[in-house]
C-alpha cells in the first residue's frame, strides 16, 4: 500500500478494525477485557473529579456563608454600639465575644 494511503486516518482506523476482525477468540477477549478496564478507569477518574469539584463547592459555599454570619453580626454590634448599649448586652445579643466588640469599638471611633 502506498505511504501516503498509511498516513490517511480513516485508512488507519479501517486497518485497525480489519485486525480486530482477524483476531482469534482468545485475543478478541483478552481485547474487550482490556477496553472495559480502560473504560472503567476513565469513568472513575472522571466520578473523581465530579466529587471534588461538588465538594470544592459546597467548601466555598460554607466560607462564604460563614462569612456572611460573621459580618451581619459586626454590622449589628456596630449600631449597638451606634446606640451605645454595653458590650455585655451586645455580646448576649450577637454571640460576639469582649474582644471582638472591644475591636469593633476601636474600629468605629477610629473609622
Amino acid at each position: 500500500m502506498p505511504e501516503t494511503m498509511m498516513r490517511d486516518p480513516m485508512i488507519g482506523e479501517a486497518l485497525n478494525l480489519e485486525a480486530m476482525f482477524l483476531q482469534s477468540r482468545e485475543e478478541r477477549q483478552r481485547y474487550i477485557v482490556s477496553y472495559k478496564a480502560m473504560r472503567d478507569a476513565m469513568t472513575n477518574d472522571e466520578t473523581i473529579r465530579r466529587v471534588a469539584r461538588a465538594e470544592g463547592k459546597a467548601e466555598g459555599r460554607a466560607e462564604g456563608e460563614a462569612k456572611g454570619r460573621a459580618e451581619g453580626k459586626a454590622e449589628v454590634a456596630r449600631r449597638m454600639l451606634a446606640m451605645n448599649m454595653t458590650p455585655d448586652q451586645i455580646c448576649q445579643a450577637t454571640g460576639l465575644s469582649l474582644a471582638e466588640v472591644g475591636a469593633l469599638r476601636e474600629k468605629t471611633s477610629r473609622g
